[in-house]
C-alpha cells in the first residue's frame, strides 16, 4: 500500500470507548436505529448504485481485506495473507480457516472464487475487476485470481468485493439471494418492509466476536423533516444531518456532530448520444452556465465547495491544467452559437430523485438562459432508467471513491465505455479513453501511470458529458448515548458501536 494514501485519509473520530464496554442490563436489548436518507435497490453487492446500499454491505458482507483508514494500511479480513506473481499476473490469497457464513458453512476459497467471477460479470462493478482472466481454488483455503494483463490498483478494488456464499446462491438463484441474502459479516439480515426498514441482528458465529449492539434496524426516511424529528426525540440513533439542522442540531446536548469533507460530488449529467448533448459545445456550454455558487448556497446552505473538475486534486493522475469551467453566460451562449443548434430549443425533462430537487430550479433558470428549455420531473426510478439511457439531463451525487485510495482508475465506472447501461450514464464512448484506463491499470511505473491519468483527465473535462458541481461536508449525527466511531469516507460499521454506561 503506497504510504501516500496516507494524505487522503480524513482521519476517523471517535466517542469514548469503542471495544470491551460493559454495558448496563437495561442497554442489553436496546436496539440501534439508523436512519437510511431511502431505500435500496438491492442487498446483492454486484449489483450496487445507491450509497443507501453500501451502508447495509459493509456490515452483513466481509471483504479479503479491510482499509485502515488513520493508517492508509491493509489489514487481513477474510484473507490472512496473499502474494504476487513476478509477472504481476497472479494473485494468491490464503483464506482464514473457520470462518462461518450467516447460515453455518464454513467460508472457503470456492466461495472467493465465485465472488470475483460474479464480479467480474456483473455491469455495475465489473470494471472493479478488470483485466480480470479466471479464478480457482486449488484447494480449500487457496484462491487463485489469474489478470491478462496487470493490474496497478488490483488490491486496492479487491476491499471492494464482499464475499458471497456459493453453494447458496447457486441454490436460490440471484431473486432467491435478494430475497434473504447471506454474508459473513457482524450482522445478518432480518426482514426487509420495502420502502419502510431493514432489520438485523448481531451474528453469534462472528469471526472478529460478537457485536456490543445485538438488534440494529436500518430506517428508512424520504423526508429530511421527519428524520430530523426522529434524531431529536432518540427515536434514530445515527443519521446524516442536512445541512439545513446542522446549527439546530450543534446547540443540543443530547445529539453529537461529527463533519468531515466528503469525496462525494453533486453533478449534472448529460444524455450524450441523444440531441443536443450530442455535441460537445453544448455540454461545454452547460458546463459554463451552471451557476454553483448560488447552488452550493441554496442546497446546502453554503456547507459545501465548489468544482468544476470530476477529478479531486488528492486524486492520483489529477492535472491541473485540465480545462475547469466558472460561471460564464456570455462564454456559454458563444459556445451555443458556435454548435449550430437552433434555440430556443426543448429539451424534455431534468431527470432525478429527490437528492435533485433543489438543484433542478435552479439547472432548469440556467438552462433556460441560454436557450434550452426544460421541464422537471423527479421519480425514485431516475437512476435506473439513466442507466438504461432512457432520459435526457439529469442531477445525481457520486462517491468516486474505490474503498481505498482515490486512484484514477476507480473512474473506469464513469467513463469507460464497458460501463455504459451502468454508472457511465453520460454514455461516453471514447476509444482513446478506454486505451487510457487499459494504460493506466498494467503500468508498473508510477510516474507512467501519473502521465497517463493526466491526459485522461484533460479528456474527460473537454468532453463535459459530466458536469460537476460541488462538493459537500457531511455530518453525521447522533445521539449521544451511543459511542460511534467515523472513518473516511463518511463510514460507520455498527460493530464498532456501543452504549455508553451511565457514569
Amino acid at each position: 500500500m503506497k504510504k501516500t494514501i496516507a494524505l487522503l485519509v480524513i482521519l476517523a473520530m471517535a466517542l469514548g470507548t469503542m471495544f470491551g464496554c460493559q454495558q448496563n442490563a437495561a442497554d442489553a436489548g436496546k436496539v440501534l436505529n439508523y436512519c437510511l436518507d431511502g431505500d435500496i435497490n438491492s442487498p446483492d453487492p454486484n449489483f450496487r448504485t445507491l450509497t443507501a446500499e453500501h451502508n447495509l454491505y459493509r456490515q452483513i458482507y466481509e471483504p479479503l481485506y479491510f482499509v485502515n483508514h488513520d493508517s492508509g494500511e491493509m489489514e487481513p479480513r477474510l484473507a490472512e495473507s496473499y502474494t504476487i506473481s513476478e509477472d504481476g499476473l497472479t494473485y494468491t490469497f490464503k483464506i482464514k480457516e473457520g470462518v462461518k457464513f450467516h447460515n453455518g458453512t464454513e467460508v472457503t476459497a470456492e466461495d472467493v472464487a465465485f465472488t470475483v467471477q460474479q464480479a467480474a460479470a456483473s455491469t455495475y462493478i465489473g470494471t472493479t475487476v478488470a483485466n480480470f482472466d479466471s479464478a480457482s481454488a486449488p484447494d480449500k483455503y487457496t484462491a487463485e485470481i489469474k489478470l491478462t494483463a496487470p493490474y496497478a490498483s488490483f488490491l486496492e478494488n479487491v476491499v471492494q468485493l464482499y464475499i458471497l456464499p456459493k453453494a447458496y446462491y447457486e441454490e436460490v438463484g440471484a431473486e432467491g439471494f435478494a430475497e434473504k441474502p447471506i454474508g459473513c459479516g457482524a450482522y445478518e439480515w432480518v426482514e426487509r418492509v420495502v420502502g419502510s426498514s431493514i432489520t438485523l441482528k448481531a451474528f453469534e458465529d462472528y469471526y472478529r466476536g460478537v457485536a456490543p449492539i445485538k438488534d440494529v434496524v436500518m430506517r428508512i426516511f424520504s423526508d429530511n423533516t421527519a428524520s430530523a424529528v426522529a434524531l431529536e426525540t432518540g427515536e434514530v440513533n445515527i443519521m446524516d444531518i442536512s445541512t439545513a439542522n446542522y446549527e439546530k442540531f450543534s446547540a443540543m446536548d443530547t445529539v453529537t456532530i461529527f463533519q468531515t469533507q466528503s469525496p462525494h460530488i453533486t453533478c449534472v449529467h448529460m444524455n450524450t448520444e441523444v440531441a443536443p448533448f450530442d455535441n460537445p459545445l453544448v455540454r461545454q456550454a452547460v458546463n459554463y452556465c451552471v451557476d454553483r455558487a448560488f447552488m452550493v448556497e441554496v442546497a446546502v446552505d453554503g456547507l459545501g465547495v465548489e468544482s468544476s473538475n470530476i477529478i479531486s486534486p488528492m486524486m492520483l493522475g489529477y492535472d491541473e491544467t485540465a480545462v475547469t469551467y466558472d460561471y460564464n453566460l456570455e462564454k456559454a451562449k458563444e459556445l451555443i452559437a458556435q454548435s449550430g443548434i437552433s434555440v430556443p430549443m426543448d429539451i424534455g425533462k431534468i431527470g432525478g430523485t429527490s437528492f435533485g430537487e433543489k438543484i433542478a430550479p435552479i439547472l432548469q433558470e440556467n438552462l433556460a438562459a441560454i436557450g434550452l428549455n426544460a421541464e422537471i420531473e423527479i421519480t425514485d426510478s431516475f437512476i435506473d432508467d439513466a442507466c438504461k439511457g432512457n432520459y435526457s439531463i439529469g442531477i445525481m451525487g457520486l462517491v468516486v471513491y474505490n474503498g481505498v485510495a482515490w486512484d484514477m482508475d476507480a473512474y473506469s465506472i464513469l467513463f469507460d465505455s464497458d460501463a455504459i447501461d451502468a454508472f457511465n450514464l453520460p454514455r461516453i464512448n471514447n476509444a482513446r479513453i478506454d486505451e487510457l484506463f487499459e494504460l493506466g491499470r498494467s503500468a508498473t511505473s508510477e510516474d507512467e501511470r501519473i502521465e497517463y491519468y493526466k491526459e485522461l483527465n484533460r479528456l474527460v473535462q473537454e468532453d463535459s458529458g459530466w458536469v460537476m458541481l460541488y462538493h459537500r461536508y457531511t455530518n453525521i449525527g447522533c445521539t449521544s448515548d451511543l459511542n460511534m466511531t467515523l472513518h473516511s469516507p463518511n463510514v460507520v460499521y455498527f460493530y464498532e458501536c456501543s452504549w455508553k454506561t451511565a457514569e
